[in-house]
């Protein structure tokens, strides 16, 4: 399959894309592979809708492509979604794929069968999370100075001497007990150090997976992470050695119905960079 037929799925899924692809001697007639269950967001706050990032009301998507790696028209194919939840706490739209949660529910997952509409066979889409979570309402990280050291000669543009500590936030609803997991949080950075070269950035945004990446998704414990990566190409040359410094400041949000939440006791982390040598 070609990876550019797959571009256009993989914008609407964001960081929640995969694809499942059939086996040749699969009873489906026309498919050649789906996607799982794309989600807008990775949860439904108990008692509403599923919504987008700018909480906006959004529904489940699967795409199907045919033998040549093109994506099928909606047209072409038939989708039905089902919830799995033992608790039933989480409903499903089986034509439309709207969903919406009556209460709790941290273990809800969603499906979904795709059949050609001139061909025969079904296949199913991968399970896919989506958790029914506390409503949030504020957000807590550490102090916004952050001591932030590198090492200008390191050769590994994915090395702990170019990364920063850990730029955690934890979303919260209602205490400081209840926290809210497989919810988005994203970075911005507004301040950076001026580059070699202009437009090149210095510091990226950073995940563990190796990528570079502003959106974050809290972890069953509440938490989103990131942090920040040095590209040692784009920096100048006087924050190569001591005692030069500088700063980097980075913007955090959270939203709940298109509005930002509070964070505590910021909603900036200020890193300030300086050279080290091991």
């Amino acid at each position: 399959m070609s990876r550019r037929s797959l571009r256009p799925a993989a914008a609407v899924a964001v960081a929640w894309l995969a694809v499942a692809c059939l086996d040749i001697s699969s009873p489906v007639t026309g498919i050649s592979a789906i996607t799982t269950v794309l989600l807008p967001t990775p949860s439904v706050v108990v008692k509403d809708i599923l919504r987008d990032t700018l909480g906006e009301p959004a529904r489940l998507v699967v795409h199907a492509f045919g033998p040549n790696g093109d994506q099928l028209p909606d047209a072409d194919i038939t989708v039905r979604y089902f919830a799995i939840d033992s608790t039933h706490r989480l409903h499903v739209d089986s034509i439309t794929g709207a969903a919406s949660g009556d209460s709790l529910s941290p273990f809800a997952k969603v499906v979904a069968r795709v059949t050609p509409v001139d061909g025969k066979g079904t296949i199913q889409t991968l399970q896919v999370p989506l958790p029914i979570v506390p409503k949030p309402d504020s957000a807590s990280k550490a102090d916004s100075l952050i001591s932030f050291p590198f090492d200008p000669t390191t050769l590994d543009t994915l090395g702990s001497g170019v990364l920063s500590p850990a730029l955690d936030v934890k979303v919260l609803g209602g205490t400081a007990d209840t926290t809210i997991q497989s919810y988005i949080v994203s970075y911005k950075i507004v301040r950076m150090p001026a580059p070699k070269i202009a437009g090149e950035p210095t510091v990226k945004i950073f995940d563990k997976t190796g990528n570079d990446s502003t959106i974050a998704v809290t972890s069953a414990s509440g938490i989103a992470s990131r942090q920040l990566r040095v590209r040692l190409s784009a920096i100048p040359d006087v924050l190569r050695g001591p005692p030069a410094t500088d700063t980097v400041v980075v913007r955090v949000r959270v939203l709940f119905h298109g509005q930002p939440l509070p964070v505590a006791p910021s909603d900036s982390f200020k890193l300030v960079l300086r050279p080290k040598f091991p």
